[in-house]
């Protein structure tokens, strides 16, 4: 097989991967060929799933600590702000329940941080005009990053996770399913005594950003975090465009990033 074709080939298994497709681009054939050896590395582990599971390090790739790394240091940062985490792109649920352990370790009693993740679990709704700035960009469509079957699985693992903490008859996940741009405001009407510390914008679409930061900029107060995974990044104009015309330009917000995940940047409301 020629190298082009084996590199398409690899990337054809990941786009069968809704939620892993965004990774490919940015990656050489040697990391694609690595990525795709570790699903059978774990299968051929010796020891039961739970013995593997408390391995877990030595079975998922750098980029995957990385991911979860940065958002440790994020969550130490608002540790000491009043307020719940809303994740506005929960896909498989990795930053809900990164969230939700971080919160049970290092403050188990605080019963005021509720973990809650908006999304459609159906995929991007459709896109606007200015999603699709510069011309067809591949996973811009409507159903694009579809995390179908995870909403029932979510809170399947959310009962989980609250039986092993303290508090644990306090529910700490939720989750709202719908289009975000319907959803939070009727949620929010129905919550108005919510303080938001943390959010994080993890879809990349125009109507899941600007719409989402008119109802949930005054619930952060100062020391809050907004967060985002593809500010500046080529292949989310929508968004980015939302960004900068709700701040009327980036230049009032010192916009920081961590050294070892750069996709992932943030600002701290001051």
């Amino acid at each position: 097989m020629k190298p082009k074709d084996e590199m398409e080939t690899l990337k054809d298994r990941f786009r069968q991967e809704p939620l892993l497709c965004h990774e490919i681009e940015n990656q050489t054939m040697d990391n694609l060929k690595t990525l795709t050896d570790y699903p059978a590395y774990f299968e051929n582990t010796m020891g039961s799933t739970l013995s593997k599971l408390e391995a877990f390090p030595k079975h998922v790739s750098r980029q995957m600590m990385s991911k979860l790394l940065a958002r440790y240091e994020i969550f130490r940062r608002i540790l000491n702000v009043h307020g719940s985490i809303v994740e506005v792109g929960v896909g498989a649920g990795n930053g809900t329940f990164s969230y939700a352990h971080f919160s049970s370790i290092l403050e188990p009693y605080n019963y005021t941080r509720e973990i809650i993740g908006f999304d459609t679990f159906e995929g991007f709704t459709e896109p606007t005009k200015n999603d699709l700035i510069g011309g067809r960009i591949e996973h811009m469509k409507k159903g694009a990053y579809h995390s179908v079957g995870y909403y029932e699985n979510i809170m399947e693992g959310a009962k989980l996770f609250d039986a092993n903490r303290p508090l644990g008859h306090m529910q700490k996940i939720s989750l709202v399913k719908g289009p975000v741009k319907k959803t939070m405001k009727k949620y929010l009407e129905e919550r108005p005594e919510l303080i938001v510390a943390y959010v994080g914008l993890d879809v990349g679409l125009e109507e899941a950003t600007t719409p989402v930061l008119e109802l949930l900029y005054d619930r952060i107060p100062k020391g809050g975090i907004v967060a985002f995974d593809t500010v500046g990044v080529r292949g989310f104009p929508g968004q980015n465009k939302g960004l900068f015309e709700f701040f009327s330009g980036f230049g009032s917000l010192r916009i920081e990033r961590l050294p070892f995940e750069p996709a992932r940047t943030f600002f701290v409301k001051e």
